[in-house]
């Protein structure tokens, strides 16, 4: 048995007798108002017990104890949980399950053998909400198989659920009450959230994270809090606005909240090539992050891990030694990460600005509140220009339209393979601001919108409306407050919507080199 944890006394879990409770650890759901998530998301943290362990106190409890509670988790997951429950039952202790009712099979057997005397169900919301409610997982189904089983009668049974503002509606429980009409008892217990702030508020908070402070009149590009670990959770809550089908993002995922209808948001480091099939756009996520760190990368605020860095450069050999936000395994990440509901595109908020509204700000401290936002930059078109990674800016009109590969396409391969490469847009009045891309980026090869391998005239015909994610990136070279340090960074191509004088939308299809 995978034991988790142990209560040795408890005169709630089971009613009516003086029991113990032994928790499990694991489960195939994955409720954001899970009780003991720590048990689901975090399995290193819990306090194992042995079986020879639990089985010994068992014996030094008799005349003590009349029964033991089993929860998890979720204990029917357990493979040699009737077994189990075998041994405490000899040893002439009632017992009491725990359960989500996914495994209507197993709880039958179990009521048949008398392996257990009383069980508790969860009901996580109506029927009509169920899939949506516990992680978008679809067992409702062996739910109501549990559901009907429970109200033959069989055994001493109750049903509870935990009710949460977010997830709960005074209908969910009149519909619940219809469904498990006849129960002897059904029990409700409030979910207490337990996020970053009061409100969930986990970038307004400016003790979260600080500036690494100038020494000797230098600015250091790296710095690293790391969130204190603690003995109750801390989590922070958000929909995922990025993925990585098109491969122009690295590495990291962003993911958005809406506080008193704003928007904030939080670029988050995953050592992961693409998260995109995992966690899809308009997703929400909880996520645990006690332990974790929140640090700046060249500027950019992020959730990460500590990673100790010794890349000296020639410009500024001291600035980026020491610690450093490094990736989040992808295995420690899932293990922190629960999804709550399915994705939602409708629910994500684009931010709508004018070039001349970001670019203004430079002042290293209020670029914290703009960095990873979802935005929509108003009125605009492709200069044909492109800057490099030192800030550089350049015109890619070809020298020689037919040999030249760099011309007018969206990552030109003059630079480092890797690198972001950043092409020039500019509004009607000529102020200008970057659309990043990778030279690995599914679309790199293609022309940038109204332009060909002739030249660069035609760019100013497609304009319109760009989408993505706001960055304000400041590397070795790049101190400097101009326009380069800003940049978007799109999705895909379905983030450019430009259109020419008759309305006609980018043909983006046909722009491929």
């Amino acid at each position: 048995m995978n034991i988790g944890g142990l209560q040795k006394l408890t005169l709630l879990d089971y009613p009516g007798k003086i029991a113990c409770t032994l928790f499990t650890v694991g489960c195939n759901l994955r409720c954001p108002f899970c009780h003991n998530a720590s048990l689901v998301t975090h399995p290193q943290d819990a306090g194992y017990v042995t079986d020879d362990e639990f089985f010994s106190f068992l014996q030094k409890r008799k005349g003590v104890l009349e029964g033991v509670c089993v929860t998890g988790g979720e204990p029917t997951l357990q493979k040699d949980l009737p077994e189990f429950l075998e041994k405490i039952k000899a040893l002439g202790y009632l017992v009491k399950l725990d359960t989500n009712g996914t495994n209507p099979r197993l709880l039958r057997s179990l009521i048949e053998s008398r392996l257990v005397d009383y069980v508790a169900m969860d009901i996580k919301n109506s029927p009509e909400k169920y899939t949506t409610t516990p992680g978008g997982v679809d067992m409702l189904t062996n739910i109501k198989e549990s559901v009907s089983l429970l109200l033959s009668g069989k055994v001493q049974y109750e049903f509870r659920t935990t009710a949460a503002r977010d997830f709960h509606e005074t209908e969910d429980f009149e519909s619940i009450g219809k469904w498990i009409c006849g129960a002897p008892q059904y029990f409700l217990q409030q979910f207490k959230d337990s996020f970053m702030s009061e409100k969930g508020n986990f970038l307004s908070d400016t003790t979260l994270y600080r500036t690494r402070a100038t020494k000797d009149g230098k600015n250091y590009l790296f710095s690293i809090d790391t969130i204190p670990a603690s003995a109750t959770p801390i989590y922070i809550r958000g929909r995922v606005t990025t993925d990585d089908y098109a491969g122009n993002f690295y590495k990291a995922m962003c993911i958005q909240q809406i506080v008193d209808g704003e928007q904030q948001a939080l670029r988050l480091s995953v050592d992961l090539g693409s998260v995109g099939g995992l966690y899809q756009i308009g997703q929400e996520i909880l996520i645990r992050v006690d332990g974790l760190a929140i640090g700046r990368y060249a500027n950019q605020p992020q959730l990460c891990l500590p990673s100790y860095n010794n890349n000296t450069c020639a410009q500024y050999p001291e600035q980026k030694i020491g610690w450093a936000p490094g990736r989040i395994p992808m295995a420690v990440f899932n293990q922190r990460t629960q999804c709550i509901g399915k994705p939602d595109v409708s629910k994500l908020v684009y931010d709508e600005y004018l070039i001349t509204e970001f670019t203004k700000v430079l002042n290293l401290q209020e670029t914290r509140n703009w960095d990873a936002k979802l935005v929509r930059i108003k009125d605009v078109h492709y200069t044909g220009e492109y800057f490099d990674t030192k800030g550089n800016t350049y015109n890619c009109a070809p020298t020689d339209p037919e040999i030249d590969v760099n011309a007018n396409v969206f990552a030109p391969t003059t630079e480092n393979m890797g690198h972001p490469q950043t092409r020039v847009i500019a509004d009607a009045d000529g102020n200008k601001t970057g659309v990043s891309t990778s030279e690995y980026a599914k679309f790199a090869h293609f022309y940038i919108p109204g332009a060909d391998k002739n030249g660069v005239a035609k760019c100013a015909n497609y304009r319109g409306d760009i989408v993505g994610i706001l960055g304000f990136y400041r590397d070795n070279a790049s101190y400097d407050p101009t326009f380069k340090d800003w940049s978007i960074t799109i999705r895909s191509l379905d983030d450019l919507m430009l259109y020419d004088d008759e309305n006609n939308l980018w043909p983006r299809v046909e722009y491929q080199r």
